[in-house]
Order: C-alpha cells, then sequence, then structure tokens
C-alpha cells in the first residue's frame, strides 16, 4: 500500500483537525475534514466502535452505495474516537464521553466521581486522589481501501493513552470538549496543568491523540512511495 496524498478525516471539531494537521503536513498529506454523521456501534470495544465507523465513513465519503461491495481507490478517511475512561466506574464513561458531556457538562463530569471518595477525600486537594484517577484514550482509525482477494476493509488503528487525574474544578481557557477536567500525569510538576491550560505545543507533547497520531504518522512515512 502506499501513502495517500490526502485524507479526510471524519470531524467538525477545528481544534481536532489542526492538531491532526500538524502531524500529517510533516510526511506531506494533506488532512481535509468533512463533518458528517456516522452511525455509531453500540459495543463496549472502542476499538470495534472505531473500525465501523472508520469502514462506513470511507463508504460515504467516497459515494459507495450501501448494499454495493466496497472497492479501492478512494480516498483513505481517518476517524478519531477519544474515550475518557474514569478509574472509579470501572472505564466509564469511556467512548461514550461525547454523549455524557453533552448532558452533563464538565462540571457534572466531576460530580459523576465524588461519591466514590474515600472518607475525607471527596474535596481533597492532592493532585490525583483513587477516586479522581483517570485514563484519556484516542483511537485512529485509517481506512484506505479494500483487500481485493477477501473483501474485507483495510483498516489500520492506533491507539494513544495518557494516564491523568480529575482537578476538584474546571481549569484553564484552552483547548476544546473536557480538556479543563483532565490534568496529564506525564508533566512535570504531575498533574500541574489540565490540558485547557497548556499551549498546544505542551499538549502535543504528551496527550492520547499526539500519541496515536505519533504512530499514524510513523505508519504513513513507511509506507510512503519509495519506502
Amino acid at each position: 500500500m502506499s501513502s495517500a496524498a490526502t485524507v479526510y478525516l471524519v470531524s467538525g471539531n477545528k481544534g481536532k483537525l489542526t492538531e491532526v494537521q500538524h502531524y500529517l503536513s510533516g510526511v506531506g498529506v494533506t488532512v481535509e475534514a468533512v463533518n458528517i454523521d456516522l452511525t455509531e456501534t453500540q459495543n463496549h470495544s472502542a476499538e470495534q466502535i472505531s473500525h465501523d465507523k472508520a469502514v462506513e465513513a470511507y463508504r460515504v465519503v467516497n459515494k459507495m452505495p450501501v448494499g454495493e461491495p466496497l472497492r479501492s481507490g478512494g480516498t483513505p478517511v481517518l476517524v478519531d474516537d477519544t474515550s475518557l475512561e474514569f478509574d472509579a466506574l470501572g472505564g466509564l464513561p469511556g467512548p461514550y464521553i461525547k454523549w455524557f458531556l453533552d448532558r452533563l457538562g464538565v462540571e457534572g463530569l466531576l460530580k459523576m466521581v465524588r461519591g466514590f471518595a474515600a472518607a475525607g477525600e471527596e474535596n481533597s486537594t492532592q493532585q490525583a486522589p483513587q477516586h479522581r484517577q483517570a485514563a484519556a484514550v484516542c483511537i485512529i482509525s485509517y481506512c484506505y481501501g479494500v483487500d481485493e482477494t477477501a473483501g474485507t476493509p483495510l483498516v489500520k488503528q492506533f491507539k494513544g493513552v495518557c494516564r491523568g487525574a480529575l482537578p476538584i474544578a474546571p481549569r484553564g481557557s484552552v483547548g476544546f470538549g473536557w480538556d479543563s477536567v483532565f490534568a496529564p500525569e506525564a508533566q512535570q510538576p504531575p498533574y500541574g496543568k489540565t490540558f485547557a491550560e497548556m499551549t498546544v505545543e505542551e499538549k502535543n507533547t504528551l496527550s492520547h491523540r499526539a500519541k496515536a497520531l505519533e504512530m499514524l504518522t510513523a505508519y504513513l512515512k513507511a509506507h510512503a512511495p519509495g519506502h
């Protein structure tokens, strides 16, 4: 497989598009955003949800009618699925974080874990008490065609994980989504800033999306013409 010069990112989020463009421009890939509604598989597996969305996106953006076999030769697509997993909730909201955020807002997300605090820890100023520990996960699915022999979609997935914790209250005004309520561990000092308090450059050194994009970038570079 050779790397395409253009890929479609399925997203209406300008912040996400900027982050993806930042990485893929370095390997000569142009990223164009397409904002389309995709059916989301109801599944506990974020990987399966992302895989299915990438395949559907490839069909939709390349105007391949439902019911007809997929074919190669279309423009590749990227689907970026983000999960926010609370340790106290056994990994929830996970892949459903978008809907939780829409209904509850960032303040509501913080309230979800307060009832799991140990005695005296509900409003602890400790940076990362057990009940507020969490993980940000990004799965990027890249669908670039079809295996003509098997008739199956060609999908590569890249998963980045960033451990962190929820602050007592939202902090910061940069970024998007739930950036103001997630403070990564892998910074100095640990949990010192939320994503929403970081510059783009700071966030891109350690975020879950940055890790997944680094793997995607390495893959595309390795499969570019001449490699």
